[in-house]
């Protein structure tokens, strides 16, 4: 799923964590916010980064996503608040 990114405006990054708890809290809260993606059954899924980067550049079907971003706990708690944030306006 590409969620955008406030620190690189334009871009539609893929996002990968460095923990699950981090990707099922994002998840979550995504979910919370817009309940209409519940029918598609999303799911987090532990991936190794450098596989799937690879294969995501040998697919020859235009991307949904432009980029990707690995975040940490930290960057987590604050996509979290800005989320959220976002959805109020």
């Amino acid at each position: 799923m590409a969620i955008p990114d406030h620190r690189f405006p334009g871009r539609r990054p893929i996002r990968f964590f460095t923990s699950k708890v981090g990707a099922t809290r994002i998840m979550d809260t995504v979910l919370e916010l817009k309940p209409a993606l519940e029918d598609q059954k999303l799911v987090v899924v532990e991936v190794g980064l450098l596989a799937a980067l690879s294969k995501v550049r040998a697919d020859k079907v235009p991307p949904v996503a432009d980029s990707f971003v690995v975040n940490n706990p930290d960057e987590v708690i604050e996509l979290v608040i800005y989320l959220r944030k976002k959805a109020k306006k």
